[in-house]
């Protein structure tokens, strides 16, 4: 049941973001049991800055784990990191949702948010609980990529 659940939800969520005009990509690992929608979008009309959201699910016990997940940069610079964690502390202060970090190995700084769905979750009430999160992270990272842009060109 858990595996037909997680296939439908991706199914109807790709389809909703495809009729939204988001470009979607979908990849599935069996052998590690991982099914990823991958949804193209662009933070500002004003400088086109492309960008791609990874929404996997993983399991927890009996439950699924629905993980949103975007990179925003990567390889940047020591110093850069640096001038960059005060405003990931804050943000994450305030943000109403999800978590900014930075990947120190990859030198990658990375915005997600994780859903748990319960056992019996209804498709279609998943799907709207996905899409909710989904524009929610987008209104935040659009009304926040300033601050890393300012912090990127000092």
């Amino acid at each position: 049941m858990q595996n037909n659940f997680k296939k439908e939800v991706i199914k109807k969520l790709g389809e909703n973001l495809m009729e939204y005009g988001f470009s979607v990509q979908k990849e599935e690992d069996t052998e590690n049991d991982l099914l990823t929608l991958r949804c193209g979008f662009v933070l500002s009309d004003e400088q086109p800055v492309p960008m791609v959201m990874e929404m996997t699910f993983y399991n927890l016990d009996t439950n699924p784990i629905l993980q949103f997940y975007t990179y925003i940069a990567s390889g940047l610079p020591a110093e850069l990191i640096e001038k960059l964690r005060p405003v990931i502390d804050e943000f994450n202060c305030y943000a109403p949702l999800g978590h900014m970090g930075i990947y120190d190995e990859d030198s990658q700084l990375y915005y997600r948010y994780s859903l748990v769905f319960g056992e019996d979750e209804d498709i279609d009430r998943a799907v709207d609980r996905s899409e909710d999160i989904l524009e929610l992270m987008l209104l935040i990272l659009k009304a926040n990529y300033e601050k890393f842009e300012t912090k990127e060109e000092e």
